[in-house]
């Protein structure tokens, strides 16, 4: 009986033996493989490193405009600063009829692209002609600068319009509208005249 044991010890070593001479034949045949494929691929790598390295690549520089930015945001301030007073002075129904609004439609139709639904040129965006804007330009980013109006009374933030100047169609477009708290408390427009 020991030596049934010693013999069925002795296959089994000779069968570990041969299992694991043939999974490490199996895997070297494997990274051998591995290699030739490799090989193969570097090879095309270098052949297209080459080919892209003996053409003339262009490298494009887009000029900085911010200067025209802040120019044209600059533009829309004064402009909105007649809206309002336009507004105020005549009201919202009598101020369409006033030859100026047409001058300002089309000086904000220059600046201002419609956004979905919300037409930026259909009324001023500050409620109050004594509020002072500002503006802030933030970098150029995938062809468009953000830029933020910024309207201010006794040194309180009233009321920011976010918005993107876009560089291909140069106007300003995706915006959005935030009113303080102080801003929402101060009189709208002061009409003189029902909206109705």
């Amino acid at each position: 009986m020991v030596r049934n044991f010693k013999y069925l010890g002795i296959i089994l070593i000779v069968i570990s033996v041969l299992a694991l001479l043939g999974h490490e034949i199996k895997v070297y045949h494997q990274a051998k493989v591995d290699y030739v494929i490799y090989q193969k691929n570097y090879a095309d790598l270098k052949k297209h490193y080459k080919k892209i390295k003996k053409k003339k690549r262009k490298v494009v520089i887009v000029k900085d405009k911010t200067d025209e930015v802040i120019k044209a945001a600059n533009e829309v301030l004064a402009l909105e600063k007649n809206f309002t007073e336009m507004r105020q002075k005549y009201g919202y129904i009598n101020m369409k009829k006033q030859p100026e609004y047409k001058d300002i439609q089309l000086g904000l139709g220059r600046y201002l692209s419609k956004t979905g639904t919300f037409n930026p040129q259909s009324s001023p965006w500050n409620y109050d002609p004594t509020w002072e804007g500002k503006v802030y330009v933030g970098g150029f980013n995938q062809n468009r600068y953000p830029v933020t109006f910024v309207y201010t009374k006794d040194d309180k933030v009233m009321m920011l319009v976010s918005a993107q100047y876009l560089i291909k169609k140069n106007k300003f477009s995706q915006y959005q509208m935030y009113n303080t708290n102080e801003g929402q408390q101060a009189t709208f427009y002061g009409d003189t005249q029902s909206e109705k």
